[in-house]
């Protein structure tokens, strides 16, 4: 059985929260944006989705690949 190296756990869990953080972004930017009296403007959205999108790519680089 192959034993992980430290570092494989701390990835992991750097990568599922920064996946959770797009989760809570994503739903930050979705909810603001049909409450009436929003402040949320489209750039603001469009903004908000660029930095999930690019939050979202970095939590991919940084989850380790499975070996078996």
């Amino acid at each position: 059985m192959l034993k992980k190296a430290p570092h494989h756990n701390k990835r992991e869990k750097l990568a599922n929260l920064l996946f959770d953080l797009v989760k809570f972004l994503l739903t930050v930017i979705g909810i603001g944006a049909i409450l009436p009296g929003s402040n949320i403007s489209l750039q603001t959205a469009l903004i908000g989705i660029l930095i999930a999108f690019v939050v979202l790519g970095l939590g991919l680089v940084i989850t380790p690949e499975e070996k078996e």
